[in-house]
Formats: C-alpha cells, structure tokens, sequence
C-alpha cells in the first residue's frame, strides 16, 4: 500500500467514522499503449470496494464512488474498469458503470 501512494499508481478512498473504517474503494492506475493522438493515456482498475454491512444502504460508498469520478475527471483518466460481483451489480450501475464486454483471463501456471 505504502509503494503504491509513494509511486502514485494506487489510490484510495476512506470513510472513516471515530477512527474505524466504513467503507473503502481503490483504484490502480495502468499506463495504456500511446496512441498518435495521446501520447500518454492512463486508465483505472477499481477494486476493493466495500462497506462494511451495518453501514450498507447510507449512501456512504456513493458518496466514495463520486469522489473517485471527480477526481478522475480532474486526472483526465478517461474510464475506470472494475469485475463486479453479482451482488454489487446495482451499485456500479447506479454509478454509471455500463457493460460493454466481460474481462477474459489467460491464466500461465496451468489452470
């Protein structure tokens, strides 16, 4: 965690309450291919969303959610990808996140 702050590839996003956490979101920055029109494009990889149950349905993760678009617009990272869970579905719709294809994996170990 302290490498991907230090670096700036990794970003995180808190709620904290009287010192315990509520919910969290993180986002990866990966440096994508240059293109002759941009020559350095970046985009984000969201993972670790959650909030912890009791506090689910508050708004709280939204409003996480909202400081992570603000603060990719402001980065000018054009989209965030995330592999939601059945269950987390909704939420990323009603953040905006659309289905356009599905990640596939290649998996080199064999399985």
């Amino acid at each position: 965690m302290e490498q991907g702050l230090e670096h700036g590839d990794w970003i995180y996003w808190i709620a904290v309450d009287e010192g315990q956490i509520l919910s969290h979101i993180s986002v990866h920055l990966f440096r994508s291919v240059p293109k002759p029109f941009q020559l350095v494009s970046r985009y984000g990889y969201m993972t670790n969303v959650y909030t912890r149950p009791a506090y689910r349905n508050r708004g709280i993760g939204s409003e996480l959610m909202r400081h992570v678009k603000q603060w990719a617009q402001k980065e000018n990272v054009p989209f965030i990808i995330v592999s939601p869970s059945e269950t987390s579905t909704a939420f990323y719709r009603r953040a905006g996140f659309t289905f356009e294809t599905e990640f596939m994996e290649l998996y080199l170990d064999g399985h």
